[in-house]
């Protein structure tokens, strides 16, 4: 038989009552709901289970930050495209002022590429490869 542990969690009151009625409802006691979550847990990589397992403040706030970045990389792919046009219609292609080439310059070095280095990383768990 294999060795069993015992755990004493501490948690507020209301929140042991309620998670104890709705677990109740599901069919599940609170040993199985936990034994299920480390079963969770050691079934899935770390970046799956910190998604299940963070707090919705945090995810939402990770939303909210992904859409405004995922933004800015729109706005510079608009720009990018756009002067592209410019130089392939134009032998004279249109200069950014220092400030626009320097902002574009920063976006590119800092954002761009860690959306790339994000999207790689997706793409590579959605496949299951290391």
């Amino acid at each position: 038989m294999e060795a069993v542990q015992q755990m004493n969690v501490r948690i507020p009151a209301e929140l042991k009552r309620e998670g104890d009625r709705r677990l109740s409802e599901m069919g599940l006691t609170p040993s199985q709901a936990v034994r299920r979550l480390y079963e969770f847990v050691v079934r899935n990589p770390r970046e799956r289970a910190l998604e299940v397992l963070e707090a919705p403040e945090e995810a939402e706030e990770q939303a909210r930050e992904r859409v405004r970045r995922l933004g800015a990389l729109a706005e510079f792919e608009d720009w990018r495209a756009e002067m592209l046009c410019r130089i392939y219609e134009s032998d004279n292609p249109p200069t950014p002022s220092p400030e626009e080439a320097k902002r574009r310059t920063e976006f590119f070095d800092r954002d761009y590429k860690e959306l790339l280095f994000e999207a790689l990383e997706e793409r590579y768990a959605e496949r299951c490869l290391p």
